[in-house]
């Protein structure tokens, strides 16, 4: 065969004939071609079909690069014929050179040229999407970076940079105009990127990515125990005193050199109950194969409950809608009727809460103090309920003040006795008058007495009750 090829011996790189097993100059054996369709690893002497006897697949065809095409194509094509797809630079420089050595120079440009214009029709035709987003990445030194993968987080790789460290994301019927496209930006020993993108239709955003280099690269993953991303935890390295917070996707990465000494982590947020982690040899066995490692925490919300009481246990019944406050971020639970409200953030790390609760015109508005809680604990608060007030002016026959006379008011858990001022006035007062009861009022002097009952309707009652003796 005529023609010449180099050795793939870098120290080398001198042309050798075509048909040669061995570099002459170094001893390079020069690699076996493989067939892309049968994968028989033919010999390195320049062939054009596969030599094994029930293949003889063509060596010289280029593959689609586009994964939703993948077909085969004459080995001399600069695009798909099928799709339009470019082939890389590497194919094209090698079609190249097979051209300017079998074909005369003229010759070779009418043949470019008509396969050009035989596959131009597709290049925006309706095979070809609308580029959304337009991306360059590059290592820390500002060289391209290729092969470096991009995702859509929670789904799969779509594509990889090139040579240039270039990618073009285009619309597809999973990215349509409208959606939020969360993304990320992968490679082994580099800082993956975290974006996201409004898509918008008719329009190409551009951006610029710079990763940095390293060893080891964690992941963190940090989720509530609903399974949500939790954005904005704070992430303490060896009992820093500074921190870095997960973004919005719950999301943070870290790298270190090795695992020769643990490096602790520990993951707090206000209302969550803080999770520490150790990372070293044992934790993390991956460190033996691989350079990338993902560890997912879930944060538990800290709440706690209370239950509402009544001092008198005359209002058992009224301890439904108990309204209660928590003065640390004003969050607002009702009780049930059994005095139970719906769990409350503990959002103080100290654990330190104070309440204000009421109900009217039951309870009035009180407060808890100041109350010392663990994370899902139950506590016990005891209301009192709005004190009632019967004032009764007693009365002789003849309308004037009965002095000096014993009354006795009781009723439902409520047991009191007086005697009348020199106007026939008693009052009565407590917590234990309960509002829309029946209390029956017995006035006495010496060997007289008399029975009424009083129906207490308001919290504040006054009466007179003229009965049918008087004393001296």
């Amino acid at each position: 065969m005529a023609g010449l090829k180099k050795c793939t011996n870098p120290e080398c790189k001198l042309d050798n004939d075509l048909d040669a097993r061995y570099c002459i100059y170094c001893g390079q054996e020069f690699s076996k071609r493989k067939c892309l369709k049968c994968g028989f690893l033919n010999d390195p002497v320049i062939l054009d079909v596969c030599s094994k006897p029930d293949c003889r697949h063509s060596l010289n065809i280029n593959i689609c690069p586009n994964p939703e095409c993948n077909r085969e194509n004459d080995p001399d094509a600069f695009f798909c014929i099928y799709c339009g797809s470019p082939f890389p630079a590497a194919e094209r420089k090698r079609v190249y050179k097979s051209i300017r050595r079998k074909t005369p120079f003229f010759l070779g440009i009418i043949i470019i040229g008509i396969l050009v214009l035989i596959t131009l029709p597709n290049i925006g035709g309706k095979n070809q999407s609308t580029a959304i987003l337009t991306i360059d990445v590059e290592d820390p030194s500002n060289k391209p970076l290729e092969g470096v993968a991009f995702s859509v987080i929670g789904g799969k790789t779509i594509d990889y940079t090139n040579s240039y460290g270039k990618l073009e994301i285009k619309l597809t019927k999973d990215i349509m105009p409208g959606d939020t496209l969360y993304f990320e930006l992968t490679k082994d020993h580099y800082r993956s990127v975290y974006d996201y993108l409004t898509v918008q239709g008719g329009s190409n955003s551009h951006k610029r990515y710079a990763m940095p280099r390293v060893q080891y690269v964690i992941k963190f993953i940090l989720q509530d125990d609903a399974k949500n991303p939790l954005e904005g935890v704070s992430i303490y390295r060896n009992n820093a005193d500074t921190y870095q917070k997960s973004d919005l996707n719950g999301r943070f990465e870290d790298s270190f050199d090795d695992l020769d000494a643990p490096i602790k982590y520990e993951f707090k947020k206000p209302c969550y109950q803080s999770v520490s982690w150790m990372a070293n040899k044992t934790s993390v066995p991956e460190i033996a194969y691989s350079k990338q490692i993902v560890r997912s925490f879930e944060l538990k919300k800290m709440f706690f409950t209370i239950q509402c009481l009544d001092t008198t246990n005359l209002y058992l019944d009224n301890l439904e809608g108990i309204k209660v406050v928590s003065l640390l971020d004003n969050t607002v639970r009702y009780t049930d009727r059994f005095g139970k409200c719906p769990p409350l953030p503990l959002c103080n790390a100290s654990g330190l809460v104070k309440l204000q609760l009421s109900k009217d015109p039951f309870f009035p508005v009180q407060s808890s103090g100041e109350l010392k809680v663990q994370p899902n604990q139950m506590v016990r608060i005891i209301l009192s309920p709005l004190e009632g007030s019967l004032t009764l002016k007693i009365l002789c026959p003849d309308g004037s003040p009965f002095k000096q006379a014993i009354v006795t008011m009781e009723g439902k858990g409520y047991f009191d006795q007086q005697v009348t001022r020199p106007s026939g006035i008693v009052n009565f007062q407590s917590p234990h008058l309960r509002r829309d009861e029946q209390y029956k009022i017995t006035v006495k002097k010496g060997p007289q007495q008399e029975t009424s009952v009083i129906y207490f309707t308001e919290w504040n009652m006054e009466k007179e009750l003229t009965v049918h003796f008087c004393g001296d």
